[in-house]
């Protein structure tokens, strides 16, 4: 009896290390994308800069990939025979929580476009959403309110829960 309550703790342990690594590699790619400047010098003489859209594709490559490894890693414990029930569920649920917050970062980036934004990237982790929005000049109030009521109307985070950045 002692040796399966050990083997129990040790699952459940590896399995809490598994989705803290998970939630560490979501965070990691939730952060905003930096802001610096988008040319990078090939020599002295020559500059080749990046598009801007470049930005925000490699942004949600990133946020994708994560999540993906954050999936399977937590596949691998629900499909593993030595993990108890209760992680199995635990995993179950994290799977959820990812797959939910894939729709809604689909789902918002959607409709920033829809209301005038030529491209956005949407980071949902821990109950905090990250907004990369591309923008020719410096967000005006009126664009920040719209991206606000996007976000708060598609995942009911509250507005001090979002951070906003724009890339130019």
């Amino acid at each position: 009896k002692m040796m399966i309550l050990k083997r129990k703790r040790i699952v459940l342990s590896i399995i809490a290390i598994m989705v803290l690594v998970a939630g560490y590699i979501n965070w990691a790619y939730t952060q905003p994308v930096d802001e610096a400047p988008v040319s990078a010098p090939v020599s002295s003489d020559t500059e080749v800069s990046v598009p801007e859209n470049e930005i925000l594709k490699k942004a949600r490559e990133a946020r994708d990939t994560a999540r993906e490894k954050s999936r399977e890693m937590l596949q691998e414990a629900i499909n593993n025979p030595a993990t108890p029930d209760d992680g199995k569920v635990a995993a179950g649920n994290a799977i959820n929580e990812i797959a939910s917050a894939i729709e809604k970062e689909g789902i918002c980036e959607g409709a920033l476009i829809a209301k005038g934004m030529s491209d956005a990237v949407v980071f949902i982790s821990d109950g905090k959403v990250s907004v990369s929005v591309k923008s020719v000049n410096e967000l005006t109030s009126e664009e920040i309110v719209k991206i606000k009521d996007v976000i708060i109307g598609n995942t009911g985070i509250t507005a001090d829960n979002i951070k906003i950045s724009s890339i130019e």
